[in-house]
């Protein structure tokens, strides 16, 4: 398994055709906020963002398509595999298959297998040059005298 972060924002992450999408509000609703203490957020201006070939999330305006991606929305604790089963982690990992029978599945440390967390260095990611370009501050060079100058 293979874990790699793409994006801190909320909303739900969906696979569709391939493509990883990220839906966020599409309705206004009450947050917490700790400075604030409750405030209102809007919806997001494009709830649907699809991640592309630059790891960039776009906005995605078909309305189509935005109908494909919302339908499958669902919770993080949730996924269905392509055979039907549905997996859900809820204090423990269970499976119902599409007959209806459940299994619990032992996750403790007899599991093998190898996760890979993927956490690329934010400060080298192309995509954030304009901010590191702004709180980046150059090294001052040595004055003349500085470097003439003995104990």
């Amino acid at each position: 398994m293979t874990v790699e972060r793409v994006s801190a924002e909320g909303g739900s992450s969906v696979v569709v055709d391939g493509r990883l999408f990220l839906v966020g509000s599409t309705y206004p609703a009450l947050h917490r906020d700790r400075r604030y203490g409750v405030v209102r957020a809007d919806p997001d201006a494009h709830p649907v963002r699809m991640l592309d070939d630059e790891r960039q999330f776009i906005p995605v305006d078909d309305p189509a398509t935005v109908a494909r991606v919302t339908a499958q929305t669902r919770r993080a604790d949730k996924a269905r595999g392509v055979d039907g089963t549905e997996w859900v982690a809820v204090v423990e990992l269970t499976a119902q298959s599409p007959d209806g029978t459940h299994r619990r599945v032992d996750l403790d440390v007899r599991t093998h297998g190898t996760v890979h967390w993927i956490q690329p260095d934010p400060s080298t990611d192309p995509a954030n040059a304009d901010i590191m370009a702004r709180i980046s501050v150059p090294m001052p060079r040595p004055r003349p005298s500085d470097e003439t100058a003995g104990p």
